[in-house]
C-alpha cells in the first residue's frame, strides 16, 4: 500500500488534486485493470501516456502521476479528476519512488545481470529460493528503466528476497539500475555480442556489464562467473579483495559451486559436482549444456543467502525452463519442437546449434531459424556464420527468415552439406506448410530467433492449441 504523503516526499511531487490517500499500487497501461492505483503518465518512442489520462480514469486509477499541468486543466474542464501528483519527470518519479520504497523494506535484493542467460538464471534461482525463503521476482524480462522500478514496487513487506534482472542497451544503463534497487547481491552471468550493435566491441559490453558490480553497496555479497574470460576480469578487479565473494566455476574446483555437465539428453541434464563443499551426482530436467552456468547461478546466490548446500542440490532436480525458453512441446504430428524464441544472439544461437548437433533423432532434423537483432553492421557476417554452422550440425531441411538472408544461405553453401535450406527475407506461411509435408512423429524440430522475430507463430503453426506469451 503506497501512502499520499510518502509518495509526495519520494518523488518530491507536487499534490494538485486530493481525493484518495492511499493506493494499491502503480499501473502505466490503460488497456489494464488500474483500480485503486497510482498511474504513472510515462512516454515511450511511439506515445505519451499524457494522451490517456481520462482512460486511466475510467479504467479505475486513484492517482495520477504527471509532469504537464495543462492535462490537469483539461481533466478539470471535463470533471474528471483524481489525486493528482505534479512531478519534472514521471520517468525519473517513478524510479525515486522506487528507490524510497524499496529502502524502507526488509527485503533482500539480488540483482542479476548477462549477455546471456540472464533472465533463465533469475527463474532457476527463483525457483531454488522459493524453497528456502518467501520470494519475489520480475515477471518476464521485466528489466529496463521502466521494468526495475515497477517490479520492486510489487515487493510486500513479508517478501524475504526479491530478484531483479537488469537489462541493458547502453552504458550506464546497469549504473542507474543498481542505484535504483541497491541490491544486497549482485551478479553477472556471462559477456558476450548481445547488444554489439550499440557498443561496437565485446570490451564496451563487458565495461557496460561490470557495472552492477562498480556501483553496488560495498558490503554487498558480488558473485563471479570466473570461467567466462570478461567475468574472470571482473573478479579480479572487483571480486579479490572483496570480503563477500562468491564464485562459480564448470573448471576450478576451488570455486563455491563448481558444477559440470556428465551427461547430456534432449530429457536433461545429469550434472556432478560441489555446491559448498557438499558433493552429489543428480539430473536436471532441462535441456542443453549452457543451461548448466544458469544452475550454478542459481545454487550459488541461494549459497550466498546461507541455505543449505544438500537442500540446494534436491531442489536443483525439480527446476524447469519456461515459455519460450528452451520449451518442448509436441506438434500435431507427434514431432518434438524445441522452442527457444525469448531471445537469440550469437552466442546463444550456438550453443542451441552445438547442442542440437549431439541429438540422433530416428527422424528427420528440421531447423528454423529467425533473425538475431541488434547486431547492426555485423549482421551479416553473424548470420552468415551461424548459417555455416547450422549447415555443419546434422539438420536435414533449414529453414530462415530475416533480413539478413541471403547472408545465412551463403553461410549454408559454405558448408556445402546435403541439407536442404529455404530462406525468406520476413516470415511467411509457406514454412509451415513445408515442415507439416516433412515432419513425421520422429522429427525433431528446433525454432530459436530474437523475440521481435515473433518466433512463436512457427510453434503455433505446427501446434494449434500452442499460447502466445
Amino acid at each position: 500500500m503506497l501512502e499520499k504523503n510518502k509518495i509526495l516526499s519520494w518523488m518530491d511531487a507536487t499534490l494538485l488534486e486530493s481525493k484518495n490517500d492511499q493506493f494499491t499500487g502503480i499501473g502505466s497501461d490503460t488497456r489494464k485493470d488500474l483500480h485503486g492505483k497510482l498511474f504513472f503518465a510515462l512516454r515511450g518512442d511511439a506515445f505519451d501516456a499524457h494522451d490517456f489520462l481520462e482512460k486511466a480514469i475510467d479504467q479505475g486509477a486513484a492517482a495520477i502521476v504527471i509532469d504537464k499541468k495543462e492535462k490537469f486543466e483539461e481533466l478539470k474542464k471535463n470533471n474528471k479528476t483524481v489525486t493528482t501528483f505534479l512531478v519534472n519527470d514521471t520517468l525519473l518519479a517513478l524510479q525515486n519512488l522506487a528507490h524510497h520504497y524499496r529502502k524502507q523494506l526488509g527485503t533482500k535484493i539480488v540483482s542479476i545481470t548477462g549477455s546471456n542467460g540472464k533472465t533463465t538464471s533469475k527463474e532457476f534461482t527463483a525457483q531454488v529460493l522459493e524453497s528456502f525463503f518467501n520470494t519475489h521476482f520480475n515477471a518476464g524480462s521485466f528489466n529496463n528503466h521502466w521494468g526495475v522500478p515497477f517490479s520492486l514496487l510489487e515487493l510486500k513487506p513479508e517478501h524475504q528476497v526479491g530478484i531483479i534482472e537488469m537489462g541493458m542497451n547502453h552504458a550506464h544503463e546497469i549504473e542507474t539500475l543498481v542505484k535504483i534497487a541497491t541490491p544486497d547481491v549482485v551478479v553477472c552471468t556471462m559477456v558476450g555480442n548481445a547488444h554489439i550493435e550499440h557498443f561496437g566491441s565485446i570490451d564496451k559490453i563487458a565495461e557496460a556489464k561490470q557495472e552492477i558490480y562498480q556501483f553496488s553497496d560495498p558490503e554487498g555479497i558480488r558473485i563471479f562467473n570466473i570461467d567466462n574470460p570478461l567475468t574472470k576480469k571482473m573478479y579480479e578487479k572487483f571480486g579479490l579483495n572483496h570480503k563477500r565473494t562468491f564464485t562459480f566455476s564448470e573448471l576450478n574446483s576451488q570455486a563455491n559451486v563448481c558444477l559440470r555437465v556428465i551427461d547430456f539428453t534432449i530429457d536433461g541434464l545429469t550434472i556432478d559436482g560441489v555446491i559448498g563443499g557438499v558433493k552429489n551426482k543428480i539430473k536436471v530436467p532441462v535441456f542443453g549444456t549452457q543451461n548448466i552456468t544458469n544452475i550454478m547461478v542459481a545454487a550459488t546466490v541461494a549459497l550466498a543467502l546461507k541455505a543449505n548446500p544438500e537442500k540446494i542440490w534436491e531442489v536443483l532436480k525439480k527446476i524447469k525452463t519456461n515459455w519460450g525458453r528452451n520449451q518442448f512441446v509436441q506438434s500435431d504430428k507427434g514431432s518434438k519442437i524445441l522452442f527457444d524464441g525469448y531471445n537469440a544472439n550469437p552466442d546463444s544461437m550456438k550453443s542451441l546449434l552445438e547442442n542440437f548437433a549431439k541429438l540422433k533423432p530416428t527422424g528427420k532434423k528440421i531447423a528454423v531459424l529467425a533473425e538475431m537483432l541488434e547486431l547492426g553492421n555485423l549482421s551479416d557476417e553473424f548470420h552468415k556464420n551461424i548459417g555455416k554452422q547450422v549447415a555443419s550440425s546434422g539438420f536435414d531441411y533449414i529453414f530462415f527468415y530475416g533480413k539478413p538472408c541471403e547472408a545465412f544461405a551463403q553461410g549454408v553453401a559454405l558448408a556445402q552439406s546435403t541439407a536442404q535450406c529455404f530462406v525468406y527475407p520476413e516470415f511467411n506461411q509457406e514454412i509451415i506448410t513445408k515442415i507439416q509435408t516433412l515432419e513425421s512423429a520422429d522429427s525433431l524440430i528446433c525454432v530459436k530467433g530474437s523475440r521481435g522475430m515473433k518466433t512463436e507463430k512457427v510453434v503455433q503453426g505446427l501446434v494449434k492449441t500452442f499460447p502466445s506469451k
